[in-house]
């Protein structure tokens, strides 16, 4: 534990008592909620900053020296298999969960997972994803949908008392203001995580295989994800 650490627990046990550590690990999941719904309004819901992520990265991309057929073309490849590996990854663990449970055919099921993880192997952006270059904000936003978070106890007490409004209108206000459930969302979603990494993923296949100057795996891979936004960062 830190210098700046230990003053914060001390200062919150003088104030709070013996109820600190709780109040505290209270305090500090709340923060990180908050923090969520930061990166959720700012990153994911507001289309400026998706249109403005892109042209940076393009801009970044041309100043590397890759022509724009470049760019759209390897990157929509990375998209086009990167959300297959995705598609995969959510079915293996499926199938391994039907497995661990006994449900289903056995040989059917391995079958299937036998499948799948050959389409993961052959997978041609594997390899990049692996290394990290696939933003994680998603991940790190799911504590939204943590059933026991305070974000989804505020929710079910707003439940409670819209039960009279018809599903036409809530499904509009769901629509208005972005909400995850709606498919505009996960657009919005998949686009800022997936334009991201097509960007990383040009500029280290670029790196390793122009003419001159040429970089190895690691060097690529490291340029690569210094060199855009990182939504993968810490939340606390």
């Amino acid at each position: 534990r830190n210098t700046a650490e230990a003053l914060l627990v001390g200062v919150a046990q003088m104030l709070m008592g013996d109820s600190a550590r709780i109040r505290t690990m209270k305090a500090d999941r709340v923060w990180m909620e908050i923090v969520a719904f930061i990166k959720d309004a700012v990153v994911i819901r507001n289309v400026t900053t998706l249109i403005g992520n892109l042209m940076s990265n393009i801009a970044i991309l041309s100043a590397m020296g890759i022509n724009p057929k470049q760019i759209v073309e390897r990157g929509v490849f990375a998209v086009k298999h990167g959300l297959q590996y995705r598609k995969d990854i959510a079915l293996k663990i499926s199938i391994e969960q039907q497995l661990q449970y006994g449900l289903g055919s056995r040989v059917s099921l391995r079958e299937q997972l036998a499948r799948v993880e050959d389409s993961l192997q052959r997978n041609p952006v594997k390899q990049y994803i692996e290394e990290g270059l696939l933003p994680t904000i998603v991940e790190d936003l799911e504590v939204d949908n943590d059933a026991y978070s305070y974000k989804s106890k505020l929710a079910a007490k707003v439940d409670a008392y819209t039960k009279g409004i018809p599903d036409e209108i809530k499904t509009g206000v769901n629509w208005l203001m972005v909400s995850p459930s709606t498919p505009l969302y996960k657009f919005l979603s998949n686009a800022t995580q997936f334009s991201d990494f097509a960007s990383k993923f040009v500029l280290a296949e670029h790196t390793q295989n122009r003419s001159k100057d040429k970089l190895g795996w690691e060097e690529s891979i490291e340029l690569a994800d210094t060199m855009f936004i990182n939504y993968g960062v810490p939340t606390s």
